[in-house]
């Protein structure tokens, strides 16, 4: 099956309300794998999937919202969709919505929130939020400053990097 009839055959089922459709679709679109990169696409799959409280498509349209790809920038609408799926246990937008907190994007700096949100997406293995986790440890910031703790989670992202390549 060639990819264009891939996309084609995505788009019947994720018209019916298939929910992996959707995703599936989403990323296709936003990456131009099998089609033409689009976001405005990409944004309208994700977005069927995300009401259907599906966290991987939430969290993506938090991502869409924050980078304005495919629709206007708004980081409170970007929060409102990493909130969404990092609720449903979501590493991956458990460890964005603690970058926000941490810089103050859409919403107010706040390094304990940050620091809990990324400990969660931490402990599930999303090697991001382990590197950060162990910057917060190395510099003491909101923990007691604890170098190995810090060396152990840096570690372990260093480790879950290589494996995810």
């Amino acid at each position: 099956m060639s990819l264009k009839n891939v996309i084609e055959h995505y788009i019947k089922i994720a018209e019916a309300g298939d929910i992996e459709a959707q995703i599936n679709l989403g990323f296709c679109y936003s990456k131009g794998e099998g089609t033409e990169q689009n976001f405005v696409e990409a944004v309208k799959w994700h977005k069927k999937a995300a009401l259907q409280e599906n966290a991987i498509a939430q969290h993506k349209l938090g991502y869409y919202y924050a980078s304005g790809s495919g629709v206007e920038q708004n980081y409170a609408t970007a929060i409102k969709w990493y909130e969404k799926a990092a609720e449903q246990g979501y590493a991956a937008a458990q460890n964005s919505l603690g970058s926000c907190y941490e810089i103050g994007i859409g919403v107010e700096k706040n390094y304990k929130k940050a620091f809990t949100l990324y400990k969660k997406a931490a402990e599930q293995g999303d090697p991001n939020a382990q590197y950060s986790l162990g910057v917060y440890y190395y510099k003491g910031q909101v923990v007691e400053k604890n170098l190995e703790e810090a060396n152990k989670w840096f570690k372990i992202s260093e480790a879950n990097q290589v494996d995810s390549l």
